[in-house]
C-alpha cells in the first residue's frame, strides 16, 4: 500500500525573524575550514554586532558561552557557532544551564556536520546565515553525560565508536566526511560483538550488540538514516538501541532499514525507552558523542527536556522517496513515499 507522510517535525517557540542585532559567535579554528570562512559569514551577518572568539582547545567553547553569559546576561539575541558538531554540542552543554539562554545558530565547517544537516542548515556559510536568520526557534531534549558533555544526537558505543577512533585527522582533511565511511567500512568486517549491561530507570537488562546507540534524533542527514520510527527529540525521553547482527547478511539487512525504514519489525534490533541510563561493559568499551570521542565505558546519561532553544530553517521543498511503513513485526510489505530534503 503506498501512503504519504512528513518525517517528524520540529515544533517551533516563535517566528521571529531577523534576530541577528547582538551575535557571540563561536569559532573552531581547528576545524576543517572553519577560520577560512569567517569573513563570508561576518559579511553575510551585515550590521549586526559580533563578538568573535576563536576556541584554544577541546572543551574550551564551553567555557567561553559559559563565563560570556554569567558576566553579560542578555547581551546576546544568539549564539552562532563556526565549526562542527563537537563545537555546536560544546556551546549547547553551555546554554543548557541558562534557562533564558539565547538561541544557538550552527554554521557548519566540520567534517561530518551531523547535526546541521539534520537541522536542515545548508552547508554554504552565507547560505547558512541567511537560512537561519528567518529560522523557527525550536526547543530540543538533550542528553547530558554525567561529569561530561552533552549531546543532541546520539552516544554510541561499539561500531560507531570504532569509526570516529579509525578516522584520522589527515583522512578527514583530505576526503572529509568519506574518511567516516571507510573507517564503518573496516569496523563493520570484523563484525565485533560484546556484553553490556543496560540499565533504563532502574530496570537492568543484559544484552550482548555489535553496536549500542543512545538516540535523541530518530532520523538524521535530512531523514536519510533512521535509528527508530518512534524515537523523537522533543518527547522528553532517550531510546537505547541495541543492533545485535550475527551474520553479515543480519548486518546489512540492518543498514538497509536504517535507509529504507522497518527498524522496529527487525529481530536483531532492540529499543529500550527511558530518562536515566547506565551502561557497563567488560572491558572497558570506547564512546562517542555526536561524533566526537568521549572516553570510556561505564556511562551514566540522563535526559534533559527541552534544554537548548536551537534555530531551525523553516522546511524547504522536499523531494519523494520510498520507505517501508513501521508496521507489524510479521509483515515489512507496505511502503510509504516520503518527502525528504
Amino acid at each position: 500500500m503506498l501512503t504519504s507522510s512528513q518525517p517528524p517535525a520540529f515544533v517551533p517557540l516563535a517566528r521571529s525573524p531577523a534576530r541577528f542585532t547582538s551575535v557571540l559567535l563561536i569559532v573552531n579554528p581547528g576545524s576543517r575550514t572553519g577560520k577560512q570562512f569567517l569573513p563570508a559569514v561576518l559579511d553575510a551577518l551585515g550590521d549586526a554586532r559580533v563578538h568573535v572568539v576563536e576556541t584554544a582547545a577541546p572543551r574550551h567553547a564551553t567555557a567561553i558561552v559559559r563565563d560570556l553569559l554569567q558576566t553579560n546576561p542578555g547581551a546576546f539575541d544568539s549564539v552562532l557557532t563556526l565549526g562542527g558538531d563537537g563545537t555546536a554540542m560544546e556551546v549547547a552543554t553551555a546554554l543548557a544551564e541558562f534557562t533564558d539562554a539565547p538561541p544557538l545558530g550552527i554554521v557548519a565547517r566540520g567534517t561530518a556536520n551531523i547535526l546541521a544537516r539534520t537541522l536542515g542548515v545548508p552547508m554554504n556559510p552565507a547560505d547558512a546565515i541567511r537560512a537561519l536568520r528567518e529560522a523557527d526557534i525550536v526547543a530540543i531534549d538533550i542528553g547530558q553525560v554525567l561529569n561530561g558533555p552533552a549531546f543532541a544526537i546520539g552516544l554510541g558505543i561499539g561500531l560507531d565508536a570504532s569509526m570516529i577512533a579509525g578516522a584520522s585527522p589527515a583522512l578527514k582533511r583530505r576526503i572529509g566526511y568519506l574518511a567516516y565511511g571507510i573507517s564503518a567500512l573496516r569496523a563493520g568486517l570484523k563484525l565485533e560483538r560484546f556484553r553490556a549491561t543496560i540499565t533504563v530507570d532502574g530496570a537492568e537488562h543484559e544484552v550482548e550488540a555489535s553496536s549500542i546507540l543512545i538516540a535523541n534524533f530518530g532520523t538524521v542527514l535530512g531523514d536519510l538514516v533512521c535509528f527508530g520510527e518512534d524515537i523523537g527529540h522533543q518527547d522528553g525521553v532517550l531510546d537505547v538501541c541495541i543492533y545485535s547482527p550475527r551474520t553479515y547478511r543480519d548486518a546489512v539487512r540492518i543498514f538497509w532499514r536504517m535507509l529504507r525504514g522497518g527498524m522496529s519489525c527487525d529481530a536483531n534490533v532492540r529499543i529500550l525507552r527511558g530518562h536515566n541510563i547506565r551502561v557497563e561493559t567488560n572491558p572497558p568499551r570506547p564512546m562517542q558523542a555526536d561524533g566526537e570521542l568521549i572516553g570510556f565505558t561505564p556511562v551514566d546519561v540522563r535526559v534533559t527536556s527541552g534544554a537548548v532553544r536551537v534555530l531551525v530553517p523553516r522546511a524547504a521543498p522536499r523531494r519523494w522517496r520510498v520507505r517501508l511503513l513501521p508496521a507489524a513485526r510479521a509483515t515489512t510489505d507496505r511502503l510509504e513515499i516520503r518527502k525528504t530534503p
